[in-house]
């Protein structure tokens, strides 16, 4: 996925490569959001739990993933799905503590706000532009208008529209399938069995399907590509 392609001119410059400047941001994303959206979750639970109501100490749980994506909003300007994912989860959760909802229920809480994305996910491939058409766009031109503007041109000359729909079909499923994960093992794993497992499926999950995101779109961009300089 990349923007360049201004009429049927392709502008190498916009090209974002495949080379190890991105991964290695990656992997510094993905080490931030294993650290304060999986192992300090698990943590503050393990330490709160002997001394509180187990909604309480569920509650504390909710604090290292609202911290980070505070810090990753004040750096970038901008929040990942999985980001707007966390921070909806955490304000789910909130509500449930404030008006008395159960451990398990608050376990589950992220799974009512990604169930809900992903059916969105789903039902936008009736459109034009997919869901995830309007998640890359902000990555890769950072909203800037004319970028964008040149990135909506290069959509709409495209073959394979850049693999969005399939992309975008993937996103669905992955996010609907982890809310059903999740509910499963929030109702009948125990609480802390459960935050010390789920937490790192569910940056696996969410890992393996940027990486496939990232390597797809790039190939599918590339075809594109090559589409319109044969034509």
């Amino acid at each position: 996925m990349a923007t360049g392609i201004p009429g049927n001119v392709i502008n190498h410059s916009d090209t974002p490569p495949a080379s190890a400047a991105p991964r290695s941001g990656f992997c510094r994303n993905l080490l931030w959001s294993t650290v304060f959206d999986a192992v300090c979750p698990y943590l503050v639970y393990r330490f709160a739990s002997p001394h509180m109501s187990q909604a309480s100490a569920l509650c504390w749980t909710l604090v290292p993933p609202a911290f980070s994506n505070a810090v990753t909003l004040l750096r970038k300007r901008r929040l990942d799905i999985v980001g707007v994912i966390v921070i909806l989860g955490t304000a789910a959760g909130l509500m449930l503590f404030l008006f008395g909802g159960s451990p398990r229920l608050m376990l589950v809480r992220e799974s009512f706000i990604t169930g809900i994305v992903g059916l969105v996910f789903l039902g936008s491939l009736l459109f034009h532009r997919p869901f995830c058409y309007y998640v890359a766009r902000q990555f890769i031109t950072n909203n800037d208008p004319e970028r964008v503007a040149r990135f909506d041109r290069q959509y709409d000359q495209s073959k394979y529209k850049f693999g969005m729909p399939q992309m975008t079909v993937v996103w669905g499923v992955v996010l609907v399938g982890e809310a059903v994960l999740r509910t499963i093992m929030a109702l009948y794993m125990p609480i802390s069995l459960f935050l010390a497992v789920y937490n790192f499926l569910f940056i696996g999950i969410y890992a393996v399907a940027m990486v496939w995101s990232y390597f797809y779109g790039y190939r599918m961009y590339a075809r594109d590509r090559e589409n319109l300089e044969n034509s």
